[in-house]
């Protein structure tokens, strides 16, 4: 389900998509007929300004979102690992003629040789969803070597062993290009964090406070461990005072802490 995030828009804008996201709670939506990449309606948003007829695209999971490229006249290369939603996108553009849509299905192989795999590990195409505990999903993630280095001018990164699919898609998105990686505050994908800084002659930044820190309520390999920083040694009431001297939303700074990780935790 797509949702609204109140740390990617301002109060107006929550205002104005809010009658977007009831209607996307109703019985029988789906990604399919909304036509929408399931994500947030700020990143739906964001793309919507940016994509162009003429682009080439490749995702890695399909659905929603392959209708929306493909209806504003992209190329579009989709790779999906359930073989019954495959079917029913390819239903969806062959009832709506559209041509422009690549869609290939790439189930993950099983494996015996019992290796333990992390989901975090680019060289394992393992996915942490227990029913794939004893598959891989190289052919899935290696799809897109088919294709050229700087093919692409978005790759979407939004389907399963999203660190092994990174490691294959980096190289093939154009100058300038887009990658887009949802869910990308996961700890298992902090390597592609990394990564990315170290190709941008940059670092990642730390989000974490003091209080967190003395209380011990952070995540290793995560917030935690940025080289730099810059609220580290400012408590969780000194951050907000910051934050409100500079002008930050109300709707952000006032927003109920939460890890969302699981439900109801605070």
């Amino acid at each position: 389900m797509r949702h609204l995030d109140p740390q990617s828009c301002g109060l107006r804008e929550l205002l104005e998509l809010f009658p977007a996201w009831r209607r996307n709670l109703q019985p029988g939506v789906t990604p399919l007929g909304d036509r929408l990449p399931w994500i947030t309606f700020a990143a739906c948003k964001f793309l919507a300004a940016r994509i162009v007829p003429g682009m080439r695209i490749h995702e890695y999971g399909a659905g929603g979102s392959t209708l929306f490229f493909a209806t504003r006249g992209c190329e579009v290369a989709s790779v999906e690992h359930d073989e019954a939603w495959a079917n029913r996108v390819r239903e969806t553009l062959a009832r709506e003629k559209l041509g422009n849509v690549q869609l290939r299905w790439l189930p993950p192989e099983p494996v015996t040789d019992g290796k333990p795999r992390s989901p975090a590990e680019p060289e394992d195409y393992f996915s942490s969803d227990e029913s794939f505990q004893k598959h891989t999903f190289r052919k899935y993630a290696t799809a897109i070597d088919a294709f050229a280095d700087g093919y692409f001018h978005l790759v979407v990164i939004d389907g399963r062993a999203r660190p092994s699919c990174y490691k294959h898609a980096h190289s093939k998105i154009a100058p300038g290009g887009w990658l887009m990686l949802d869910n990308s505050d996961r700890e298992v994908y902090h390597r592609i964090h990394q990564d990315l800084a170290a190709k941008g002659r940059a670092v990642p930044l730390g989000t974490g406070n003091k209080t967190e820190r003395m209380f011990g309520y952070f995540t290793w390999h995560a917030d935690d461990s940025p080289p730099i920083n810059p609220l580290g040694d400012l408590f969780k009431t000194q951050v907000w005072s910051l934050a409100r001297h500079l002008g930050v939303p109300d709707v952000i700074v006032g927003k109920a802490p939460t890890a969302d990780l699981v439900a109801g935790q605070t």
